[in-house]
């Protein structure tokens, strides 16, 4: 059986550490010949702060997606202490959004200044 999470979980880095980790992405989408790749997406903090707000939350998983398009995207959801998504709509039957995944925030650098 995991261990629990208890809300403590990942650790702030340095930021040489932060920029080395970022680099380390960035030299593999210049192999690949992507000049200007996708370095990250934003989240509003009432968005975070919704997700934040379930009752029983522990934390924030992220997932590694792709759009349509190909291009990379992450999907944010609140996670419980044994590791488990809460989420209101399980089987994914609802379209329109039930603040169970947060994703499609604005993509960085295109409309962010990094």
């Amino acid at each position: 059986m995991p261990p629990k999470f208890k809300g403590t979980e990942g650790q702030f880095v340095s930021t040489a550490a932060a920029t080395r980790l970022q680099e380390n992405y960035l030299k593999g989408k210049r192999c690949e010949n992507i000049q200007e790749p996708i370095r990250g997406e934003f989240f509003g903090i009432d968005q975070l702060k919704k997700l934040l707000s379930k009752k029983t939350t522990k934390g924030i998983r992220v997932y590694h997606a792709e759009d349509e398009d190909g291009n990379p995207r992450v999907i944010l959801v609140a996670v419980d202490e044994d590791a488990k998504k809460i989420v209101k709509d399980k089987n994914g039957i609802k379209d329109g959004g039930d603040d169970d995944y947060l994703a499609d925030g604005p993509l960085c650098p295109q409309q962010c200044d990094e």
